[in-house]
């Protein structure tokens, strides 16, 4: 788990198969209020481990690959 430097989320990983990016956003009466999203991996590659950049961008090592992933949460529709 780690907290975004860009808003009031917490982001971590599933590492059941197929893994899967967790994002978690604490509402104003916790923990009734609490969000949680999860973001299945396009490749079906494991994420493993996270971390965060200073823009928000979350990074992720692909299990059983040398692949790096990048996700940028801004660029979801919903």
């Amino acid at each position: 788990m780690i907290p975004s430097p860009v808003d009031d989320t917490v982001w971590g990983v599933s590492e059941q198969y197929p893994g899967f990016l967790v994002r978690l956003q604490r509402g104003n009466n916790p923990p009734a209020s609490c969000k949680r999203r999860s973001f299945k991996s396009p490749s079906r590659l494991r994420p493993r481990g996270v971390d965060i950049d200073s823009h928000g961008v979350v990074w992720t090592a692909l299990a059983a690959s040398n692949h790096l992933a990048s996700f940028d949460v801004r660029k979801c529709k919903t």
